[in-house]
């Protein structure tokens, strides 16, 4: 059993609008031997309440018999992706979950909605950790004075450098340091316990104010400074 992560819709309309991956769908293998896949939904209100072949067009009942929800490949109108070289068709990589509803006059057709859409790449636990999870980073580049592009090249003539040629430093900051890069050099210039000297270095060093009564906005997650 593996997950995938799904893009909600925003809302009505004929053409539906996805939010990012925040829905969690299943794939689920159950015969042994075998790839045939099937999906389950943990939740979403109107969608699934059983499992689904993963196949194009597949239909399953819903949570009475005036529902049913059924599946299917497509591709995103937007895309660029070619399905093959030249071809002016859209590659579908796409799966998109409809509910149906019967309508109230038996004569007519069903309605239909897009629930969902989710693609066939596993997702797990971690994948939305990294590096901006448990740090605040901040990066700022610099032109390096005359005497420092020399100390990164001896054989270089400053003035002859030109605002696209010129030699870059590097402010960043880093969880709780802030440190100055020079070619291979390096330089610890702030050491920071606690969100106000962070505030703090982050005005000095990068020309980013942040109101005090912001700093709680970061309290209780990974990436607040909390003195040992």
């Amino acid at each position: 059993m593996t997950p995938t992560r799904g893009l909600m819709r925003e809302g009505p309309g004929v053409e539906p609008v996805f939010h990012a991956f925040v829905h969690r769908v299943l794939f689920v293998q159950p015969i042994a031997g075998s790839n045939v896949t099937y999906i389950v939904d943990t939740g979403d209100g109107t969608g699934l309440v059983r499992p689904m072949l993963l196949a194009d067009g597949g239909i399953v009942e819903g949570a009475s018999p005036t529902e049913q929800h059924r599946l299917t490949l497509t591709a995103r109108a937007d895309s660029s992706l070619e399905s093959s070289p030249n071809s002016p068709t859209a590659q579908k990589f796409e799966w998109r979950l409809e509910s149906l509803h019967a309508a109230k006059d038996a004569g007519r057709p069903p309605t239909a909605r897009v629930m969902y859409s989710f693609i066939e790449d596993e997702f797990f636990d971690e994948d939305p950790r990294g590096l901006f999870w448990e740090n605040v980073v901040c990066i700022r580049s610099f032109f390096m004075s005359d005497d420092e592009a020399r100390s990164v090249d001896p054989s270089v003539d400053p003035a002859a450098l030109t605002p696209l040629t010129r030699y870059l430093g590097r402010l960043t900051m880093a969880g709780s340091t802030v440190r100055r890069y020079v070619g291979m050099h390096t330089t610890v210039l702030r050491e920071m316990k606690t969100e106000e000297e962070r505030a703090e270095a982050l005005r000095e060093f990068f020309g980013i104010s942040i109101p005090q009564e912001d700093l709680e906005f970061i309290r209780g997650r990974g990436a607040e400074l909390v003195q040992s």
